[in-house]
């Protein structure tokens, strides 16, 4: 199944609940926040999601641009499929 990385910039989001807000929105639509990798689970940063779903990148992008308007605020939406990838990110629940 296609997996896709999708990053979301809310524009004049000046306090923290619109990125509640998205949050909220991306995970009611089959985001998620964290990565698995090899040696356990990954804390992405702000407002980046990934996603595993039978669909195409423009269904996903839909699907992040549906979830970004919800906040009430303009955005910019990014929406990637792939295939593997590599990080160095903070194991999720480490600050």
């Amino acid at each position: 199944m296609p997996m896709f990385i999708t990053r979301v910039e809310l524009h004049d989001a000046d306090e923290w609940e619109y990125y509640e807000t998205l949050h909220d929105e991306m995970e009611q639509r089959g985001f998620k926040r964290t990565i698995r990798g090899k040696k356990g689970i990954y804390q992405l940063p702000t407002a980046e999601y990934v996603c595993t779903m039978s669909a195409t990148a423009s269904d996903v992008h839909t699907l992040a641009k549906q979830a970004a308007n919800a906040t009430g605020k303009k955005s910019s939406v990014i929406s990637c499929e792939y295939l593997r990838a590599a990080f160095d990110l903070p194991e999720a629940g480490e600050s």
